[in-house]
């Protein structure tokens, strides 16, 4: 459930919130960004 939230409401793909993101730190899409 909370993966899913995760990806509903900070994970977007159009418009990532990669700076609230808790795992941002183990996101392959945020360290090559």
């Amino acid at each position: 459930m909370a993966i899913s939230f995760l990806g509903r409401e900070t994970c977007r793909p159009r418009n990532p919130k990669c700076e609230e993101c808790p795992i941002s730190q183990h996101c392959n899409y945020y360290k090559n960004s």
